[in-house]
């Protein structure tokens, strides 16, 4: 159906003058372009944020788990202050603050909670 109606058009158009447009003439700039330099300031503008690095050590000693991701978040917030990210070091600093807190007080109930349970079990077995 495609193919007959572009024969169609072929045949409707035939004889009549082919249409050429031309683009209008730009004139030609004479001046050298300017160059555009992109400063990038190699060290930060701010300073670092607290890393919480030593809390984050407690609550690794404390609560493994928590601890690690806190260290984790520790080490980004240097990296990111690193790469002048004011926002992401900032980001990574609360959360290396919210981790080790956690990682505290979950491995303080957590060894209350062992301590409890043995002297249980002594008591019990006596």
């Amino acid at each position: 159906m495609a193919l007959f109606k572009y024969s169609q058009f072929l045949n409707e158009t035939e004889g009549q003058p082919d249409i050429v447009l031309h683009a209008p003439e730009l004139p030609s700039l004479k001046a050298e372009p300017a160059r555009v330099e992109l400063q990038i300031p190699k060290k930060p503008t701010f300073t670092c944020p607290d890393d919480h690095r030593r809390r984050s050590i407690i609550a690794t000693v404390i609560f493994f788990p928590m601890g690690l991701i806190a260290l984790h978040w520790s080490k980004k917030t240097h990296e990111r202050h690193a790469a002048n990210n004011k926002v992401g070091a900032f980001s990574a600093s609360d959360k290396a603050k919210t981790f080790s807190f956690l990682g505290i007080v979950v491995g303080i109930v957590f060894w209350i909670a062992v301590v409890l349970v043995a002297l249980l079990e002594l008591v019990i077995n006596i």
